[in-house]
C-alpha cells in the first residue's frame, strides 16, 4: 500500500534527501509533487519562503530467483558460438559455467525491528492537574499550523506518556526532521512539569513519526555495528538529535568490541562507533576500551554547549 509524506525544505533536492531518510527498507519513490504554498512556522507565524513537496512510497519491486534465472538464460542464449574451440576447450568452459551456475548463497534478510507496544495509562497521569490543559494546548498549535480535524490518542510506552497526533495536514506538526514536533514537546514538558518534584516525561508523536524513527535508527545502530567490527574502522552517523543519538547509545551499549560516543557540535553532532582499541599490556590480555562507554558518553555530553531544542528537560541531556 503507498503512502504520502509532505517535506518541507530550502530546496528540492534537500527535500529529495530527506524523503530518502524516511524511506524503508522495501520501499521506493514513486512519484513526487512541488506544492506551491509556504510553509507556515510554528505558532501560526510567518517564517521564510521553502520548498514544500509531496512524495509518493510505494513497494519496492522484488525479483523473484525464477525471473532471475529466467534473465540469466536468456543473456546465456545470446551469446555467440566459438565453433574454433576444441571439444577439450569446450568442454572445459562447460564445466566452468555449471560452476558459475550454481545458486550463491543469498545474504538473510535483517529481522525487522518490532514495534514497542502501547500501555494503558496510568493513574498518575490520567489524573494530573495538567492533563486536558496539555491537550488543549496542542490543539490550539495545531490549529496555528493549518491542521484540520486533529485526533489525539494517548498511551504510556517505556514509563513514559506518549500523545500521538493524527489528521489532515498534521505533518505540518512535524516540521523538517521532526523540529517542530520537538519543540512542542519541549514546552509541553515544562507545562506539565512546573513546580512537581517528581517528573513526567511527556513524548509527542505524529502519525508514528517517534516509533518509525527509533526502529530504523535500531536498524542502523546494527548495521553499523557489524559494519565496523568487519572493517576495523570508527564508523560516523549522520547528525542527529539529543533523543536519536541516546537511542543508538542505548542500542549498542551492551555490544563487544566496540564503543560510541558522540563528537561536534549541534546541530552537526554525530554518534561514533569505534572498534576498540588494542592496548599492549605486560601480560597481553588483548582488546582493551580507551574508556567505559557511559564514562566517554557522559563527558562528552557534560562538556558540550548545545544550541539545540532538548527534546526533554535539560538534565536529560
Amino acid at each position: 500500500m503507498n503512502r504520502t509524506i509532505e517535506i518541507t525544505a530550502k530546496s528540492e533536492e534537500e527535500a529529495r534527501q530527506i524523503a530518502q531518510g524516511e524511506l524503508n527498507d522495501n520501499e521506493v519513490i514513486v512519484n513526487s509533487e512541488v506544492l506551491s504554498a509556504p510553509a507556515k512556522g510554528i505558532f501560526g507565524f510567518v517564517g521564510k519562503q521553502e520548498f514544500k513537496m509531496r512524495f509518493t512510497f510505494g513497494e519496492k519491486p522484488q525479483q523473484t530467483e525464477e525471473k532471475e534465472e529466467e534473465v540469466f538464460q536468456e543473456k546465456r542464449a545470446e551469446r555467440p558460438a566459438r565453433s574454433e574451440r576444441s571439444d577439450y576447450s569446450e568442454r572445459s568452459s562447460s564445466r566452468r559455467r555449471d560452476s558459475s551456475e550454481r545458486p550463491q548463497r543469498r545474504r538473510q534478510p535483517e529481522e525487522p525491528i518490532p514495534e514497542r507496544p502501547k500501555e494503558p495509562l496510568s493513574d498518575e497521569v490520567r489524573n494530573h492537574p495538567s492533563y486536558n490543559e496539555i491537550f488543549e494546548l496542542i490543539r490550539e498549535i495545531a490549529t496555528n499550523l493549518g491542521i484540520d480535524d486533529l485526533e489525539l490518542e494517548d498511551y504510556q510506552r517505556d514509563g513514559a506518556w506518549v500523545i500521538e497526533a493524527s489528521g489532515e495536514n498534521v505533518s505540518q506538526l512535524i516540521g523538517k526532521r521532526g523540529k517542530n514536533l520537538d519543540s512542542v514537546q519541549y514546552l509541553m514538558n515544562i507545562i506539565l512539569n512546573r513546580g512537581n518534584e517528581e517528573r513526567i516525561k511527556l513524548v509527542l508523536d505524529a502519525q508514528g513519526y517517534r516509533e518509525k524513527r527509533y526502529r530504523n535508527l535500531m536498524s542502523l545502530a546494527n548495521r553499523m555495528y557489524k559494519k565496523a567490527l568487519s572493517s576495523r574502522r570508527s564508523v560516523e552517523l549522520e547528525p542527529m538529535s539529543t533523543l536519536d543519538r541516546r537511542t543508538v547509545h542505548m542500542a549498542l551499549k551492551d555490544k563487544d568490541g566496540i564503543e560510541t560516543f558522540s563528537r561536534g557540535a549541534e546541530p552537526m553532532r554525530r554518534v561514533v562507533i569505534s572498534p576498540l582499541k588494542k592496548s599492549r599490556p605486560e601480560n597481553n590480555t588483548g582488546w582493551q576500551p580507551i574508556a567505559s562507554e557511559e564514562d566517554e558518553i557522559e563527558s562528552i555530553e557534560r562538556n558540550e554547549t548545545s544550541s539545540a531544542v532538548p527534546m526533554f528537560m535539560e538534565e536529560d541531556v
